[in-house]
């Protein structure tokens, strides 16, 4: 009881498929060696695949530091502008690049009421990064004071 094999010419189908199969991994085979230098050639899988997860590591960790990073250089800075009264002199700290504090250091010239208005603009620049918001309606000119003094420390960091 013998199991007949179709057989297209002389050769059996089922041997014409294991002909065909072979000869495409041959080709594969010989594409691969041809794309590969005698230099990778001589690096293990394993080295290749430490090598290439370095490589994304590092691409991944400039990444992350150009989007967790900000504008501006770290450290503190000192600006002034003239307000209503006097000059406006304001400290703000830098870190990671991102705007993390201002303090008004001197206002003296100030009207109380104008400067307790007018301070409600630090927390919006910190939360916004720039100086591009509105003055306080009631302290316009000393709003302006301190968005201008907040610009000139934020030059002097980006000297």
């Amino acid at each position: 009881m013998h199991q007949r094999i179709e057989s297209k010419g002389n050769i059996p189908i089922l041997y014409r498929w294991a002909i065909t199969i072979s000869v495409i991994l041959f080709l594969v085979i010989y594409q691969l060696g041809i794309r590969t230098s005698p230099a990778e050639a001589s690096i293990s899988p394993i080295e290749v695949t430490k090598t290439e997860k370095a490589m994304k590591m590092d691409e991944t960790e400039e990444i992350v530091e150009a989007i967790t990073s900000g504008p501006y250089q770290d450290g503190e800075y000192v600006g002034s502008s003239d307000g209503y009264g006097g000059p406006v002199v304001i400290k703000l700290s830098i870190e990671n690049g991102w705007i993390k504090d201002i303090t008004i250091d001197e206002a003296y010239g100030e009207g109380v009421a104008y400067l307790r208005d007018a301070r409600k603009l630090l927390p919006r620049v910190i939360e916004k990064q720039n100086t591009d918001i509105d003055a306080v309606s009631g302290a316009t000119v000393t709003s302006y004071a301190i968005l201008d003094a907040i610009d000139a420390a934020l030059f002097e960091g980006n000297r």
